[in-house]
């Protein structure tokens, strides 16, 4: 079911998103991240923003690599030893 779109929505553990350019989901800190600090990676996220004033953060790849092995799947173990093999070209 869609929900408007506002800080409230990252109150859930993944946020839908559609747009003309991309769609996917964000896993938000309410997701059972265990002992993983998720909440300090934002505070060490790099940011860009569009003329519009429209800010995107972006995890370092560091963290995200921290993220995927806390989660387990075999999908996230794979990306977790793509982004390691990214970061170690």
């Amino acid at each position: 079911m869609p929900i408007a779109l506002g800080p409230e929505a990252f109150l859930r553990a993944k946020v839908q998103f559609e747009s003309p350019q991309a769609s996917g989901d964000c896993c938000t800190p309410a997701l059972p991240w265990g002992a993983l600090p998720v909440r300090d990676f934002l505070g060490r996220a790099s940011s860009a923003s569009g003329p519009d004033g429209f800010e995107v953060r972006y995890l370092r790849l560091e963290d995200l690599v921290l993220m995927r092995r806390a989660v387990g799947r075999p999908k996230d173990l794979r990306r977790a030893d793509e982004l390691e093999r990214l970061r170690d070209r």
